[in-house]
């Protein structure tokens, strides 16, 4: 070859300092051009010689892709049931995907291994409804002596499948069973099985186990070099640890699978956007806001090619972020966005239950309670026998919080007590951190001052391991009334009274986004101001309508026509009719003109 190179004939070196040559271009276009002369039988035959000499290579990547362009199903068959475990090990969903689509379901349903096969890509893929048709044909053939070999192999799919449909107390036991026998197709079954028994563990909220048996994952994932397996066993460590209240623990295991990320070049792979999740959601709570954004963008760009749905979590991520910056107008963009991703999709109840929290803290700073209402109506039962979990607890405590915004406060009391029976069975310290603040909330809006302080007391007890901020400042105005209060009354221990100091700096810093609108809607205090003799004259000859004091407080907080006819569900076409009236009657001509009129009236309400 490298006469040949130096001759100048035919090939090339692209790189002068690599081993691959390719053909020089004119002699390529002429192979190509002579070999769609050739006949289709021909090119066939050229195709399958060419998939039986990488195959000798070693190389069942190219092999099957072949076999594909050979259009030979008996040889796309074989390749697939011989190649299958190394083809799912590398990771070439697409194109094991494309061997089963030439074979089609009535062939793949008569064997067991293509069947297998089946049943993990489409699972990879995301296409849980066939994963559950693939599982139908594997247990209409249990019986079948053939299929009872992969016994193993099957029963490991059948509980992820499960696990992925939130249901535990099935994995669990069809995981187990997985582990009593032999695998005699995929070697790596025993470790997918330990790691899905890990995950039913997590859900049912025996953490200690599972934390012992994601770590005999993370083992055996280094020995068989499964980077995949490997890093989502970082991942899983993490939200565990997240859960038992140690969240700078998991900060520093998110740490090692980041080394290990760049290390293997495995930024590409979609357990990526789970690293980067969890990471977005510990500096979030630590109030790292900048360094939160940047790994929940980084996130939705793995999965850029995935599809939108797929980045809900980040996107909930981005959402919080804004409103923790109080920055009206990027929240109301992100928060579109989450609304219309959750319309389009059907998610697990972890993704759901994040993302309602998220509204609902929306909802909380726009006053918008005709939409916690009927969140109400359509969000998942509040069901507190099985919060076990942190994705149950959530739940449960968002119908907690809604029912706490509409007044509601004995009835979220019950629930968010029923929480705490499991939270302390089963050392949720994170979640018990998290219900103590709500309970805080719903005694302040029950006008019980007292039993408030005492949970906001409970709450900084438990801060003091788990280094929440994020949803301290979530409370909003309570927050710095009952953390006064409780550094008046000289209670706190030196570490409590020093991070009660800290949220209140924090949340002195907040922007409250919700409060220019909160003051524009209320008519008391327009009348207030319409009253006071320092208030241009325009604003008492040319009064404003309710909607345009609405509008003109809509302006002030940032957001463009667009957004203000989404968030008072009109026609565009009639928020600039408003516009238009509020300019005429202030004789203003510019928007920045209508911000500084809004800033100025507010100015005279400062702090009331």
């Amino acid at each position: 070859m490298e006469a040949f190179e130096q001759a100048g004939l035919f090939i090339e070196r692209p790189d002068p300092h690599a081993q691959w040559y390719r053909f020089q271009r004119l002699f390529g276009e002429y192979l190509r051009h002579r070999r769609h002369e050739l006949s289709l039988a021909t090119q066939r035959t050229l195709h399958q010689r060419a998939s039986q000499a990488w195959l000798a290579l070693n190389d069942p990547v190219m092999a099957l892709r072949q076999a594909i362009l050979a259009e030979s199903p008996g040889d796309v068959a074989s390749l697939l049931v011989s190649q299958g475990p190394a083809l799912l090990a590398s990771g070439a969903y697409a194109l094991l995907a494309q061997g089963l689509g030439l074979l089609g379901e009535p062939q793949i349903s008569t064997r067991p291994e293509l069947v297998l096969l089946y049943g993990w890509v489409s699972h990879a893929q995301f296409q849980f409804d066939i994963t559950a048709r693939v599982i139908s044909w594997i247990e209409a053939q249990l019986e079948v002596s053939e299929w009872q070999v992969l016994g193993a192999e099957f029963a490991t799919l059948r509980a992820q499948l499960a696990i992925n449909q939130g249901n535990a107390e099935r994995a669990a036991p069809l995981a187990e069973q997985a582990l009593a026998v032999p695998a005699r197709y995929l070697a790596s079954t025993p470790l997918t099985a330990t790691a899905i028994l890990s995950e039913a563990r997590f859900v049912l909220g025996y953490l200690d186990e599972s934390l012992q048996r994601v770590r005999e994952v993370e083992r055996l994932a280094r020995q068989r070099e499964d980077h995949q397996l490997l890093l989502w066993s970082f991942c899983h460590q993490s939200e565990t640890l997240v859960a038992q209240g140690r969240l700078q623990a998991a900060y520093d295991i998110q740490e090692r699978a980041f080394a290990h990320l760049e290390r293997a070049e495995l930024e590409h792979l979609p357990v990526a956007e789970f690293l980067y999740r969890i990471r977005s959601q510990v500096l979030w709570e630590w109030h790292r806001l900048d360094e939160a954004e940047q790994a929940a963008l980084k996130g939705i760009a793995v999965l850029d090619n995935q599809g939108e749905r797929w980045t809900l979590q980040c996107h909930i991520q981005l959402a919080k972020i804004a409103q923790s910056r109080g920055d009206q107008a990027q929240c109301a963009d992100h928060i579109r966005r989450l609304r219309k991703i959750l319309a389009e999709g059907d998610y697990h109840i972890d993704w759901v239950a994040n993302a309602h929290a998220t509204l609902l803290a929306w909802w909380h700073s726009t006053q918008d309670l005709d939409a916690v209402e009927r969140w109400r109506q359509e969000a998942p039962a509040p069901v507190t026998e099985g919060a076990t979990n942190h994705f149950a607890q959530c739940n449960v405590r968002n119908h907690a919080r809604a029912l706490t915004l509409l007044g509601q406060c004995e009835e979220a009391r019950t629930l968010l007590e029923a929480l705490e029976v499991h939270t302390q069975r089963l050392g949720l310290v994170t979640d018990a951190n998290r219900n103590q603040l709500c309970l805080a909330a719903a005694a302040w809006s029950a006008g019980q001052e007292t039993q408030a302080r005492h949970h906001m007391h409970q709450a900084l007890s438990l801060a003091s391991r788990t280094a929440l901020v994020g949803s301290f400042l979530r409370l909003g105005k309570p927050l710095g009334e009952l953390l006064n209060g409780l550094l008046a009354s000289g209670t706190l221990a030196a570490l409590e009274q020093a991070r009660a100091e800290r949220l209140l700096a924090l949340a002195g810093q907040q922007k409250d986004f919700g409060c220019a609108r909160r003051l524009m809607l209320d008519e008391t205090v327009i009348a207030d101001i319409v009253a006071r003799p320092d208030v241009p004259e325009l604003i008492r000859t040319s009064p404003l309508t309710r909607r345009e004091w609405q509008i003109l407080g809509l302006i002030h907080a940032g957001l463009s026509n667009e957004q203000i006819a989404e968030q008072l569900s009109v026609a565009p076409t009639t928020i600039k009719t408003h516009i238009r009236s509020l300019y005429q009657k202030q004789n203003i001509r510019r928007r920045d003109e209508a911000i500084a009129l809004a800033g100025q009236l507010l100015a005279h309400i400062q702090g009331e």
